[in-house]
């Protein structure tokens, strides 16, 4: 079995740990920090009592556009994000078709 760590932001990759690894951690009780980026991720980690490497592995961004990045709309504090006009605000995100199961 494969244990990995998704990442967050522009890595477009995760950190796959030996096998075992965090298991062996959870189990015996060990607070282990993840890593989210290639050079946090190729620093070696102690596992039972050897020093094993894990391995960064690429993926892309899976022909998927970057979501769209606006500010949000004014709204009055306090008032369940009400608009100028009154309404709440929203946002129409429309998932791809091939996202959906």
């Amino acid at each position: 079995a494969v244990v990995s760590t998704q990442s967050t932001g522009i890595n477009k990759g995760y950190c796959q740990y030996p096998e075992n690894y965090l298991r062996y951690k959870y189990t015996e009780g060990i607070s282990v920090n993840l890593a989210n980026n290639k050079e946090d991720c190729e620093q070696e980690v102690s596992h039972g009592g050897k020093a094993v490497k894990p391995t960064w592995i690429e993926t892309g961004s899976h022909n998927v556009p970057a979501p769209e990045c606006l500010p949000s709309p004014w709204s009055r504090d306090n008032h369940h994000g009400n608009n100028m006009d009154g309404f709440m605000n929203s946002y129409n995100w429309t998932i791809p078709e091939d996202w959906v199961e």
